[in-house]
């Protein structure tokens, strides 16, 4: 799956949006845009009762791109910036933790570092932070490491205390194929604020 997302999904995406002038937002892992595992020794460590092992246990040390396809996509990452003609943006999250129980602000705050380094190493001015689930966090953190915009939580018709509801509602809406209202950014915390969808 991750050679069939190097060899013929992404080239047949940007192909498709270039041909038809569109933009898109990639949201990547950061941690996954390297040729291999970066050093993610200065990273604190989550615990979760689901998952006890480190989080990065299942990544492979050895190897890299070439042998481990479905974990890292650094040429991915630069052949989506060499499409200019398709204005594409990439965003980022570090991993997947952000948002679940057991998350630290510590852990938060070396996230978004990591992730602001990696995009500067990249060349991408002004990145996005893109939150798992939409779990909103820190933004004061996110800010200060130099973000300028995130995707903020999903703008609902109805708006369900519940995160199961709202996965329903969201689910529904797809399934009857009802089109997604316009948004409309906003300032928080002196970032740019794009609402997911509605």
């Amino acid at each position: 799956m991750g050679r069939w997302t190097h060899d013929v999904g992404v080239p047949k995406l940007l192909n498709h949006f270039t041909r038809n002038g569109l933009s898109a937002t990639w949201a990547m892992v950061g941690a996954m845009t390297r040729p291999s595992l970066p050093d993610v020794s200065g990273l604190p460590e989550v615990n979760y009762r689901h998952f006890l092992k480190p989080w990065f246990s299942d990544v492979p040390k050895e190897g890299g791109e070439s042998t481990h396809p479905e974990w890292f996509g650094a040429s991915l990452v630069e052949m989506i910036g060499t499409q200019t003609r398709s204005r594409n943006r990439i965003s980022f999250v570090f991993t997947r933790p952000l948002g679940r129980p057991g998350m630290t602000r510590e852990r938060a705050i070396a996230e978004y570092r990591y992730c602001a380094q990696i995009a500067q190493e990249l060349g991408i001015r002004a990145p996005c932070f893109v939150f798992p689930r939409n779990l909103v966090a820190y933004l004061a953190d996110l800010r200060d490491a130099g973000f300028t915009c995130f995707r903020d939580v999903d703008e609902l018709p109805v708006r369900f205390a519940s995160h199961t509801l709202a996965a329903v509602e969201k689910m529904l809406a797809d399934f009857a194929g009802l089109s997604p209202c316009m948004i409309e950014p906003s300032l928080k915390e002196g970032m740019v604020s794009i609402p997911d969808r509605c």
